[in-house]
């Protein structure tokens, strides 16, 4: 057996091991957007065995697949070793902001859409003062915003955001940085509507009237 078939088997073996490990819950599916961040190493890889390709030492050869091994070794452990002084090339920085939309006295029922593309979203009902009160976790550069109207005694409110330019909005990366967590008033009725981009994982904890 060539060493670089064992090389090259290697890699589809070490692929399996990490989706059967995403499926047992021992990593999470996250992790394949930081693998997919380093699609030029297999640029690399390949220039690298073009090179070696016409030398007299056909057993370099095996050097391209060990260094995709190795980035996918490496990606796995500083994933998990989220302590360690190289995890920082893997976050994001993100800002919270708050928003709410004041209950007005004489609304009786409201209409609530919710705009929400992929991340975790978070509902529950409270006894608040407000009608809505969100705390959003957003990449810098997007902007959370709400928009009120009534029509006879019937709220209708908005709650979306601005994309900002520049910003990545990838499933993987939004899916792990993107959250909103919103209270929604239990005092009087209301009708929830959501309109999702993508995938999304939501958890309502309350089921409102």
């Amino acid at each position: 057996m060539k060493i670089r078939h064992f090389s090259e088997g290697l890699i589809i073996i070490l692929v399996g091991l990490i989706f059967l490990a995403n499926n047992f819950g021992i990593l999470p599916w996250s992790i394949w957007y930081h693998l997919i961040q380093l699609w030029p190493i297999i640029l690399i890889a390949i220039g690298l065995d073009l090179i070696l390709k016409g030398t007299s030492l056909p057993s370099l050869r095996v050097l391209p697949p060990l260094l995709i091994i190795g980035a996918i070794c490496l990606t796995v452990y500083l994933y998990q070793n989220k302590e360690g002084r190289f995890y920082q090339f893997f976050t994001r920085k993100t800002q919270s902001i708050e928003l709410s939309q004041p209950l007005l006295p004489n609304i009786k029922k409201a209409t609530i859409n919710l705009k929400f593309g992929a991340g975790k979203l978070k509902i529950r009902g409270d006894s608040i003062k407000e009608l809505i009160k969100g705390n959003f976790t957003v990449l810098p550069g997007m902007n959370p915003w709400m928009k009120y109207r009534e029509i006879d005694g019937e709220g209708f409110l908005e709650v979306g955001e601005n994309k900002g330019q520049g910003v990545d909005l990838s499933f993987f990366h939004r899916n792990k940085l993107h959250q909103w967590d919103l209270k929604l008033n239990t005092t009087i009725p209301l009708s929830l509507k959501i309109d999702m981009e993508q995938l999304t994982m939501i958890w309502i904890f309350l089921l409102l009237k």
